[in-house]
């Protein structure tokens, strides 16, 4: 398969016909490069009926190509193959490459495009058997116990004397050599290796989709370097290079690749945050808060089960599945979050069978008397606190999800769905309810600090998207989840006012004057 990749905004890879490219012109209109699964760097993609390739390194390469005028053209191959060619001119680059000595004697290197982390990836169980402090420490203990480690073949990782260590040691039997990191995560899984070494990215994204990541941990080495777009020297002339590089010191600086850093890593590094224990029990608690005040509602009301049901479901579930209708997410995500559902399905019949059960026994002056203290539960603190943390959980997972359906600019759409996430299924239920006001409408600010904190983490994730990491990313998410919650209990306690339009002042100074007050009535006479 070759897929020529245009340099306008909407190419993603087209099939091409020929098995092989045509001799390139002395300019090379047409740049030849090759690709292998590595997501999210380079993939294919499902849209429609077609299958485009794209990932972040694809559309780097690109927009990079683009700024000198050219295009560029990928065919399927294993990276080892890949950079055989590109040493024997078959082909004229190759991306996301490491720059070595060795590889400099037969290809000329642009300047960095971006840069690599690579760690090492185990089984949990093992977890604790890999403790060491720095690269040094990891190399000694490879030397001393020579775990089976997977290595993809013809793969120069981001440390020096790691390489070292590989070339060294390539012949023993302890180092196995594969196509890819997905082979080496299987061989891993199956037990054939005790570790293998990856971008921890691409092993993020594995783990992920493989849905192995409460079997697999990562153990971070601490070894990053620079990618370069390495050239072959037997198809690309020097002047074509500095072309490059021009296009690429003009590129790293602009909002178009700021973007594309963003739209590529931003949702798996997310998904690293939003996937962990920890912020799933925030989401938990917020998500019993939510459906425990359509609960209330229904007593209030004197509902049917069913309708607690949907009082109850669209707090929690609401807002999120209008936002994936709106963002085309499917699943939408009460169908893909199982637990969450029946959790909170189990709250309603708990509430209800309780409410039976206690009227029954105690009659008619506790059926009075359980609405007015269920009433009172709306300012109980306990529900306040954990009313906050659902607001801020369910702000971080609309800008998660912002995110990951690649909206741009995210720091214009991440606030929105933010605020639909974190209270639009409170108004939907308010309205259902036929109730007098709408909490999140009215009162002290409610939304609105859904609004800020989704455009101030969109806003920090834009702004740090050449430097984007999980520990990046997990900073962004934990000042957002205590701003939230903060502003959320501070605005409630304070009783702080709401922004509001002030009709009457606003038509007493520019519209008719308004009419007199009545005089007082005379002493003496009724009121």
């Amino acid at each position: 398969m070759l897929a020529l990749v245009p340099t306008g905004p909407l190419a993603a890879g087209e099939p091409a016909t020929a098995d092989r490219l045509p001799p390139a012109e002395p300019d090379l209109p047409v740049i030849s490069n090759a690709w292998y699964f590595w997501y999210p760097y380079q993939y294919e993609e499902r849209t429609g009926v077609l299958e485009e390739l794209t990932g972040l390194d694809v559309e780097l390469t690109r927009r990079i190509l683009a700024r000198t005028g050219r295009m560029v053209a990928y065919r399927p191959m294993a990276w080892k193959e890949h950079v055989e060619a590109v040493a024997a001119g078959d082909i004229d680059m190759a991306s996301g490459a490491t720059f070595t000595p060795a590889r400099a004697a037969f290809a000329r290197f642009s300047e960095p495009y971006r840069f690599e982390e690579n760690s090492l990836f185990v089984r949990s169980g093992d977890a604790d058997l890999y403790s060491f402090e720095d690269r040094d420490g990891f190399l000694r203990l490879l030397e001393e116990e020579r775990p089976p480690l997977a290595v993809v073949a013809g793969y120069v990782y981001a440390d020096p004397e790691l390489n070292r260590f590989l070339d060294e040691h390539r012949d023993a039997p302890w180092i196995v050599e594969t196509r890819n990191d997905g082979e080496s995560l299987q061989l891993l899984l199956n037990g054939q290796v005790e570790g293998f070494l990856a971008d921890r990215t691409v092993g993020a994204s594995l783990l992920w989709e493989s849905e192995t990541g409460d079997r697999v941990r990562e153990v971070r080495l601490g070894i990053r370097t620079p990618l370069h777009l390495m050239l072959s020297r037997a198809t690309v002339s020097p002047a074509v290079v500095e072309e490059i590089n021009a296009a690429i010191r003009d590129f790293r600086g602009s909002d178009e690749y700021r973007n594309i850093m963003t739209r590529y890593l931003a949702p798996v590094l997310f998904l690293k945050t939003v996937d962990s224990r920890w912020f799933r029990i925030v989401e938990l608690i917020g998500t019993i808060a939510f459906a425990l005040s359509g609960v209330i509602i229904a007593i209030e009301q004197r509902s049917t089960l069913l309708a607690a049901v949907v009082f109850a479901f669209l707090p929690s579930f609401g807002g999120g599945t209008v936002r994936d209708l709106v963002v085309g997410r499917a699943p939408v995500g009460f169908l893909d979050s199982p637990f969450m559902l029946a959790v909170v399905v189990s709250l309603v019949g708990i509430a209800f069978l309780a409410d039976r059960i206690a009227a029954e026994r105690l009659g008619p002056f506790f059926r009075s008397l359980v609405p007015r203290r269920l009433r009172r539960l709306q300012s109980n603190p306990y529900l306040l606190l954990t009313d906050g943390l659902g607001l801020a959980a369910f702000t971080v997972s609309g800008v998660f999800v912002t995110v990951a359906a690649r909206m741009e600019p995210i720091w214009f759409w991440a606030p929105f769905f933010a605020a639909l996430t974190g209270a639009g299924g409170g108004i939907l239920r308010d309205i259902l309810a036929r109730r007098e006001r709408i909490v999140a409408f009215s009162g002290a600010p409610y939304a609105e600090w859904a609004l800020l904190g989704g455009f101030f983490l969109s806003l920090y994730l834009y702004a740090n998207a050449t430097e984007i990491s999980e520990a990046v990313v997990g900073r962004g998410v934990v000042v957002t989840l205590v701003g939230v919650f903060a502003c959320r209990i501070l605005s409630d306690w304070f009783r702080l006012p709401n922004i509001r339009f002030v009709a009457e002042r606003v038509a007493g100074r520019v519209g008719n004057p308004p009419d007199p007050a009545p005089p007082p009535p005379p002493p003496g006479s009724p009121r």
